[in-house]
């Protein structure tokens, strides 16, 4: 769907259509696609192959994880959720993720220890393993895209509404009615209901209705996870078992 039809359809089921209610809706809908940023359905994970490099511990988001341009999977990265290596044609179990000041603390006592990774970080838009692989490791890698999102500032008279080119050198322009991005293709009536809630709490007052808001909000976000078939993709990997 795109932005001007999802505006017009929030617009519609609150019964407005006064300039600044159409203001407080596009604003509310960026805040909702912001709010749901971090939410894991289908349409938000994806899994790449890539080679662990012996004695190489980083790997960057902007270049080492393969499969698609480096710029569209650096924009697309939000944070890993299973890694795992190959040894032969056996998959081991996935790595457990650690803070980075102890996987910084681990290579700085032994930094000459090699073998299986076992452990990662995410820090700095890096995967950080211990210990240094040994050799080379095909790898595998589930992860949270980061979905683009158009975003609202105040320009000192005025809220601009702009969506980000993407392709370099990735200016902002003013949005047009025909944007869509992943969550309005995929997700738009949760994005719709997240925003009527927020709009009925912030800007209407409206208690009752943002309560009832709310409760749709929720409905709508088990809906569509439900019809996620590989939601728990991640989460099987997370119970396997070195062979």
């Amino acid at each position: 769907m795109d932005w001007q039809t999802s505006i017009q359809l929030l617009l519609n089921e609150l019964g407005k259509g006064h300039p600044d209610d159409i203001v407080q809706a596009k604003i509310s809908t960026i805040k909702a696609m912001e709010f749901l940023r971090h939410s894991e359905f289908e349409f938000n994970q994806e899994t790449h192959n890539w080679t662990m490099v012996q004695g190489q511990q980083a790997y960057a988001a902007t270049g080492d994880f393969g499969d698609q341009p480096l710029t569209v999977l650096s924009s697309n990265l939000l944070r890993p959720k299973v890694i795992q290596i190959k040894s032969g044609s056996t998959w081991y179990a996935p790595l457990n993720q650690k803070d980075h000041s102890i996987i910084r603390e681990w290579t700085y006592v032994d930094d000459t220890g090699y073998g299986s990774p076992a452990f990662y970080s995410w820090w700095d838009r890096q995967v950080h393993v211990y210990p240094l692989p040994n050799t080379g490791f095909t790898s595998r890698i589930d992860y949270v895209k980061d979905l683009n999102r158009p975003r609202f500032r105040w320009d000192g008279s005025q809220f601009l509404f702009e969506e980000q080119a993407t392709a370099a050198p990735y200016a902002w322009s003013t949005i047009s009615d025909t944007y869509t991005n992943g969550w309005l293709s995929s997700a738009e009536s949760l994005v719709r209901a997240w925003a009527k809630w927020d709009l009925y709490l912030n800007f209407y007052k409206n208690e009752e209705r943002a309560q009832e808001s709310r409760e749709v909000f929720f409905a709508e976000k088990d809906r569509i996870r439900s019809e996620s078939v590989n939601f728990s993709l991640g989460d099987i990997r997370q119970e396997a078992t070195v062979l």
